[in-house]
């Protein structure tokens, strides 16, 4: 619940399509497929939006995760609302 609260408000202030609730389900897919494989692993996120799944990603155990978008506002709501101190830097 918190996730997707925190997602609709990063969505809301930033103007950036936010992925979870709001359509998008193959893009959740692809996240939640991959939580699997991700522990203990370094992580390339390209188009990583607002930064949900990277979020997610470093949440389950990667070593670090760099994520990537070409929205500046995307990745401005990244660093924002779903930066992980240790684990994500939002580039």
């Amino acid at each position: 619940m918190f996730l997707k609260k925190l997602n609709q408000i990063a969505s809301n202030q930033s103007g950036v399509r936010a992925n979870v609730m709001y359509g998008n389900i193959l893009d959740q897919e692809r996240y939640i497929k991959s939580l699997s494989y991700v522990k203990n692993k370094d992580v390339l996120d390209c188009a990583c939006g607002i930064g949900w799944g990277s979020y997610l990603i470093a949440n389950v155990g990667a070593n670090h995760v760099t994520s990537v978008d070409l929205s500046e506002e995307a990745i401005s709501a990244a660093k924002n609302y779903f930066n992980h101190p240790m684990r994500r830097k939002p580039i």
